[in-house]
């Protein structure tokens, strides 16, 4: 009994705590304006990228959950499914983030200007306050 007593305490805590999280990083892209054109970023590097996506673990879920969805056909030949899978997976995003890649330097440049950059973070303190209010109510 005590065990669930603190469950619901701790789901109780979550509820709470996570939207107001969200508010406050809403609350600073709201507050946010244009990037500091005095500071020089550097450029990432090759490894900056592997690391980067060797970390990212969205990729690992999508890939678990596509290959549970489709290995459960009664295919004799699983292995091809896999390459198949595998490669499907790869080329789309190659192509992603190829697009990605040649978009983001002219992005870049249009969100560098001021009045851009603060309608870009509003656009998002805006979009994001939404979704603290949303986790609240739900």
């Amino acid at each position: 009994m005590r065990k669930n007593r603190v469950a619901q305490y701790r789901e109780r805590c979550a509820k709470f705590s996570h939207p107001y999280y969200v508010f406050w990083i809403a609350w600073g892209l709201l507050r946010a304006g244009a990037r500091d054109s005095a500071i020089e970023a550097r450029p990432a590097s090759f490894r900056d990228g592997a690391v980067l996506l060797l970390l990212n673990p969205k990729a690992y879920v999508i890939i678990a959950l596509m290959f549970t969805q489709f290995l459960s056909v009664s295919d004799t030949n699983r292995t091809l499914l896999v390459l198949g899978i595998t490669t499907l997976f790869t080329l789309n995003n190659l192509v992603a983030f190829t697009l990605w890649t040649m978009m983001g330097a002219r992005l870049g440049r249009l969100f560098a200007r001021a009045g851009s950059a603060r309608a870009l973070n509003t656009a998002f303190g805006v979009t994001l306050g939404a979704v603290a209010l949303w986790m609240l109510l739900a």
